[in-house]
């Protein structure tokens, strides 16, 4: 279930740019892009120096999941 204050931007995008995806399905969409953003953000911004060692293993990961939220939720 869309939270209600998200719901009208999600009804928003819907309607202008996938009109056959379901309201659930576009918020996952949006969760899993802006985690998969911030994820490239943290790492080109050397946020991650000294915390992660293998960067490419926590780019697939993040993107394996991120994939996984959008199709399965």
């Amino acid at each position: 279930m869309v939270a209600d204050g998200v719901a009208a931007g999600v009804a928003r995008l819907r309607d202008e740019v996938a009109p056959e995806v379901p309201d659930e399905v576009l918020a996952r969409t949006l969760l899993a892009w802006t985690q998969l953003f911030g994820g490239i953000s943290f790492e080109l911004f050397g946020h991650l120096h000294g915390v992660i060692t293998n960067l490419d293993d926590l780019a697939t990961h993040q993107a394996r999941r991120g994939a996984h939220l959008v199709a399965r939720g």
